[in-house]
């Protein structure tokens, strides 16, 4: 399954990962070169006829599961990563919802939080805010535990997915205060990550992917400790009442 998001997160249209032309013969492929000595195996159908385990409907089905389920956790890790941001000794003199309501219209404002340094004319070091990097951290841990191959490239797609987590947060906190307001789904998130920040981030040098994993990096030993084990990357249930009480997966 880690295989298969991994695909996915190269997607300029992640939220339409499940229905793309290739989506079952990437599922097949994963599932082959997890399970070797199953390819040759032909279970039955409730119709009598014969197919190879890799094609039974119930994998498919687990497999669409599991992608939606960690998009959704992505999205939470978005509303997370605003809420736990009020928490921060920098942002404590935002102590009310006035306060708070301007710094998320600054924010928002020319997408400033999609910048680590938004002022600096030459060099902003985009993709690398702050709070883009602690959602996309939520990816990166599992990219981690996962022991990820990058047989598929750089995680671009998943990267703009993440932008647009953020971006919710913060529009959830436009009022000063907490408002669930609409689901994360593609319309406008996922249409808005591909049309306005996928060309920018598929063209991100080594260099810069680097940099941006090292950085994910950071935030996760800073809240969970290094991660030894591979693998482990269960699903959570989807809640999406209020930002997740925690930002990582549980190992």
């Amino acid at each position: 399954m880690c295989r298969l998001l991994e695909w996915v997160s190269t997607l300029a249209d992640t939220f339409q990962s499940n229905s793309h032309p290739e989506f079952d013969d990437t599922v097949k492929a994963e599932f082959n070169d997890a399970f070797p000595h199953l390819t040759a195996a032909k279970v039955k159908l409730e119709n009598g006829t014969s197919v190879e385990r890799a094609s039974h409907p119930a994998v498919g089905v687990v497999a669409r599961v599991f992608v939606r389920t960690h998009r959704s956790n992505l999205g939470k890790a978005g509303s997370t990563s605003v809420t736990e941001n009020w928490k921060s000794e920098d942002m404590e003199e935002y102590d009310t919802p006035e306060l708070r309501a301007e710094w998320v219209e600054d924010q928002l404002r020319d997408n400033r939080f999609l910048y680590e340094f938004p002022d600096d004319p030459t060099s902003k070091g985009i993709f690398r805010g702050p709070l883009v990097i602690t959602t996309f951290a939520y990816f990166v841990e599992l990219y981690i535990r996962c022991g990820w191959s990058a047989k598929y490239g750089p995680p671009a797609g998943m990267l703009c997915l993440a932008v647009m987590a953020v971006k919710r947060g913060l529009t959830q906190w436009a009022s000063g205060t907490f408002d669930k307001g609409g689901a994360f789904e593609r319309v406008p998130w996922g249409t808005e990550a591909m049309r306005d920040f996928f060309p920018a981030a598929s063209k991100l040098s080594e260099a810069k992917w680097d940099d941006i994993f090292g950085k994910a990096e950071a935030v996760i030993k800073a809240t969970r400790g290094e991660i030894h084990v591979p693998g482990n990357d269960r699903d959570e249930e989807d809640e999406d009442e209020q930002p997740a009480t925690t930002l990582f997966m549980s190992p």
